[in-house]
């Protein structure tokens, strides 16, 4: 399990640049991301293998959807703070892949980065590290915040609160469906991310997937 974790995580770290669902790992200086690509996509492939290709027999029937559909799910205005800017982006390789839109929101000095990411064909290994990740039962709290596996809007969440910061910041990372994954990033505290989520409309994104 702890290998499936790895496998999935990376892959998306080194496509995505910001996806990390098992830690930290850098690509060694002597190696290319090219070659960590690949090299990551053989270990998964691997790893479908081993799981009796469950993952596998499907992936060429399960593409991610377009990131300007995942830009246009990220509205011009999310909790009283205004979109300043959008981008988006699709990285396919070896039939696999991976979609992602990322959104900055501003209020006065105040800022969210929002960023959803449609994990295509790795969603069966990758939703499954995730899902075991977020089944953790992790609470860790002080007088500075706390990092917490949690509910949010429904959703399984990661949620690191901090605070002694002014305003207040929360990083969370929320799994939608079997496909999706929602980071959020910035000034807010808890039940402003859970109105936030709320306001996303998950379930309009999960039927961007057919999911149910």
């Amino acid at each position: 399990m702890k290998k499936a974790m790895a496998a999935a995580g990376i892959a998306c770290s080194l496509l995505m640049y910001s996806c990390d669902m098992s830690g930290e790992k850098d690509v060694a200086q002597n190696e290319t991301v090219e070659e960590a690509v690949n090299n990551q996509v053989q270990e998964l492939g691997e790893l479908m293998d081993a799981q009796g290709g469950k993952d596998g027999e499907n992936a060429a029937d399960v593409q991610a959807v377009e990131f300007e559909e995942l830009k246009n799910f990220l509205s011009e205005d999310l909790v009283g703070f205004e979109r300043s800017e959008v981008s988006g982006e699709r990285v396919s390789f070896s039939g696999y892949s991976i979609s992602q839109a990322e959104a900055t929101y501003t209020r006065g000095d105040e800022r969210i980065v929002v960023r959803v990411q449609d994990i295509g064909t790795l969603s069966g290994i990758a939703a499954k590290s995730m899902t075991a990740i977020l089944s953790v039962e992790l609470d860790r709290e002080d007088d500075s915040g706390f990092q917490r596996n949690m509910v949010v809007a429904g959703h399984k969440a990661h949620v690191e609160f901090r605070a002694n910061t002014n305003p207040p910041e929360t990083d969370a990372t929320v799994l939608a469906g079997t496909r999706f994954l929602i980071e959020v990033e910035g000034h807010l505290d808890p039940p402003t991310l859970e109105a936030l989520i709320d306001e996303l409309d998950t379930q309009r994104l999960i039927d961007l997937a057919g999911e149910e």
